[in-house]
């Protein structure tokens, strides 16, 4: 552990470092690791327009991509000090910063194990200190400035790897990579790094329906060719559809949601924004570089409908929701963007960014695209609730039609008994009767034929008394109609410009809110109450 002053230290030398190597261009274009305005987005995407400039033109021009990624066994401990000093000096470093560094280096010792017994260590760049990554990549740009021939390049991205080359068929696809391989290999041996043959794996990118796969060697053992390869956490496939991506992705991230789960109870736990804190998990992973493979992994059905299911896991528990509740309502009802818009966004926010960066401010721009997906999720709303087998989904949206408007509302929690009457899916016979849980759908109190949210929260004389103050102050019965008003209160733009106007409309909207759910909740409980005494009975 360093203190604070060895902390301080590090920061100055990474600031000098930084300067010098920016100042005279001394870093590698094929580096991503490690690099201010560089990610792994970045180093993805390159693979992929590779990959695309090879495919593009009629089929008989289109040329294989070939991925071959590399794996360097313990790379950032075994970096050797004479090499990063060699790479320092080789960039001109000035050399009082090149002494500091290597005093920096010296004199390091390592506890190991319970009896805490002190080994000195004598290579590798220090792991979880600000100047460590800088240093790797000043020794590592020595391979990736290396001239390789037409047709092969290679990206890395921190210790990670890859041989890019593109050729016509897949016997010159291994005249072309065999020899980088070998270049690679070797200086890895020179240099003290070691390649894990085993561990390094090939795949070919292409449109093309026929072709062979190339021979590729590194030290001697044939690297498999695979259909899918995973690259810095994305699953790359050979027709870059990304189907087997999305495929791990969203059961990873069911897995999450899952466990997360297990911490939102429907009665009780935590209220509805930190359930939105918590589910987040779910997005991070079903999203994780999706401005690479958004474009071409949305285009099928599957594919979308992979990645609602793991979302509408997340959403039902941030709701408090029955599991019968459809992705599309719990995702309003959670007010979660659909998992397919979402990734569209970011890829659409990666590209304005990168051509309007400097013109247009990043909140301008995410605030745009985020307008353009809210927009493309009410016309799925609107086609959802006017599908044949959309009941309880055609209820929602009768409640709730303007998504924008939903989202904006004051903060609330959904209650366990709210979403029941928000989705119909809960304590109604005609519910219970879809799923056979009850005989009928006649209403046990009026014995209306279809027991259904509205008959419960609109029409059964049951619960006159529960809707009576609402019925003050609207001077007339609640309806369906009125619910999207009384939840999310009056338009922003709709307000008086007059302050104590304003204020009265705000306190009267915020009545409203309380005495409609305070009525959901009486309702629901008493109805609830009802059903368990019958059950005992039964």
């Amino acid at each position: 552990m360093l203190n604070s002053a060895a902390k301080l230290l590090e920061r100055l030398l990474l600031t000098r470092l930084n300067l010098h190597l920016d100042s005279t261009g001394q870093r590698s274009e094929n580096q991503y690791g490690f690099r201010q305005g560089r990610s792994t987005d970045d180093a993805i995407d390159r693979v992929i327009s590779a990959a695309r400039g090879a495919a593009s033109g009629a089929v008989q021009h289109r040329d294989l991509c070939v991925v071959v990624s590399l794996d360097v066994r313990n790379a950032f401990n075994t970096a050797p000090w004479p090499r990063i000093d060699a790479a320092l000096r080789e960039r001109l470093v000035p050399s009082h910063l090149n002494r500091m560094i290597r005093s920096y280096l010296e004199n390091r010792t390592l506890l190991v194990g319970e009896a805490q017994t002190a080994r000195s260590v004598t290579c590798g760049v220090p792991q979880g200190s600000v100047l460590g990554p800088a240093l790797w990549n000043v020794f590592y740009e020595e391979l990736l400035d290396t001239d390789m021939q037409p047709g092969v390049q290679l990206v890395a991205f921190a210790d990670d790897v890859a041989v890019i080359g593109t050729s016509r068929t897949g016997a010159s696809a291994a005249e072309l990579l065999n020899p980088a391989l070998s270049t690679v290999s070797n200086w890895m041996r020179e240099n003290g790094l070691t390649i894990a043959p085993q561990k390094s794996e090939a795949v070919v990118l292409t449109r093309k329906y026929k072709f062979d796969d190339p021979q590729l060697y590194v030290e001697g053992h044939a690297i498999p060719v695979k259909p899918v390869i995973r690259y810095l956490g994305v699953e790359l496939d050979t027709r870059l559809s990304f189907t087997a991506h999305i495929a791990t992705a969203s059961r990873k991230a069911s897995d999450s949601a899952k466990a997360i789960g297990r911490l939102m109870p429907n009665v009780g736990g935590p209220t509805q924004a930190k359930r939105a804190l918590l589910g987040s998990v779910t997005n991070s992973k079903l999203l994780y570089a999706s401005p690479t493979w958004a474009k071409a992994g949305i285009k099928t059905a599957k594919n979308r409908n992979e990645m609602a299911r793991a979302q509408r896991t997340t959403a039902l528990r941030t709701i408090r929701g029955y599991r019968t509740i459809s992705a599309d309502a719990s995702s309003v009802l959670s007010c979660m963007l659909p998992a397919d818009l979402l990734a569209h966004e970011r890829a659409r926010v990666k590209t304005r960014l990168e051509d309007e960066g400097e013109l247009t401010s990043t909140s301008t721009i995410r605030k745009g695209e985020r307008a353009i997906s809210t927009s493309s999720w009410q016309s799925r709303w609107d086609r959802a609730a006017a599908g044949p087998d959309a009941v309880g989904r055609r209820w929602t949206h009768r409640l709730l039609p303007d998504i924008a408007r939903w989202i904006a509302k004051p903060a609330m929690s959904l209650t366990y008994r709210m979403t029941q009457a928000l989705s119909a899916h809960g304590c109604f016979r005609s519910y219970l009767l879809r799923f056979k849980r009850a005989v009928d759908s006649y209403c046990v109190y009026c014995m209306n034929p279809e027991d259904t949210a509205e008959h419960t929260l609109f029409a059964c004389p049951r619960w006159e008394d529960e809707r009576a103050v609402l019925t003050r102050i609207l001077r007339r019965p609640p309806e369906p109609g009125d619910v999207q008003e009384l939840l999310c209160g009056p338009r922003a733009d709709e307000l008086p410009d007059d302050l104590t106007a304003r204020s009265r409309i705000v306190e009267q909207a915020k009545t409203n809110r309380r005495e409609f759910m305070a009525m959901v909740e009486k309702i629901m409980c008493s109805k609830e109450d009802d059903e368990r005494e019958e059950q005992l009975y039964d």
